[in-house]
């Protein structure tokens, strides 16, 4: 839950006397937030911890994107992006845009997350120029975070994964390999010929049976 800040410039609340606290804790119940108890003007471990978060959530969804980015590729085509961009060279190939996007913002959703985390590193009991790092970042993360949620959520009811092409690009040692990361031995079925299909779709069955 949010907390309150009031703490004075020293962060003592001494120019309240010994009703510091209870003027903290009426302003705290005023506005809905919580009391801390004490200053924290240099424990932004809070902060740090929320832009941690963001950070982690935009890497998330950018691994998803990297992939898509790999499976898209022309000669690979093993997922299809619904409306994704055309290439004005190369009409047989599709441009992973919203892919590219959610990798590109968590590339500067990790930057950004660097220079909160650097803020943690207070100086005294107030240090405005890590607070202007705090300022000049927080924002700008929040809105790179709730743009690839939004993303994410357009892109992934898109997607539409091609077996064929998945099953064709298998060899025997690959599919061992499948069967074994599927928790199959002895009763793996055969490896798929060519532009079967099936066959992955009998190992994940198979697999889920198991768990």
């Amino acid at each position: 839950m949010p907390q309150v800040s009031l703490s004075g410039a020293a962060g003592s609340l001494s120019a309240m006397g010994e009703k510091g606290p209870l003027v903290r804790a009426a302003l705290a119940e005023a506005l809905g937030l919580s009391d801390p108890g004490a200053s924290w003007h240099s424990e932004r471990d809070g902060i740090a911890s929320f832009a941690a978060w963001m950070a982690t959530t935009c890497t998330c969804l950018a691994k998803m994107a990297e992939d898509l980015n790999l499976l898209t590729q022309s000669g690979i085509d093993e997922v299809v992006i619904a409306g994704a961009g055309g290439s004005s060279t190369m009409p047989q190939k599709q441009n992973p845009v919203g892919p590219s996007v959610l990798v590109a913002i968590a590339r500067q959703a990790t930057a950004l997350a660097g220079v909160v985390q650097g803020a943690g590193v207070h100086r005294q009991q107030r240090d405005g120029a890590a607070w202007y790092g705090e300022w000049l970042s927080l924002p700008q993360m929040g809105i790179l975070t709730g743009r690839a949620l939004a993303l994410a959520g357009d892109l992934v009811p898109r997607l539409t994964p091609d077996p064929r092409r998945h099953d064709a690009r298998i060899g025997r040692k690959q599919w061992r390999h499948l069967c074994r990361s599927a928790g199959l031995g002895a009763e793996a079925p055969d490896a798929p010929d060519a532009g079967a299909g099936g066959g992955q779709g009998d190992v994940r069955r198979r697999g889920a049976g198991r768990g």
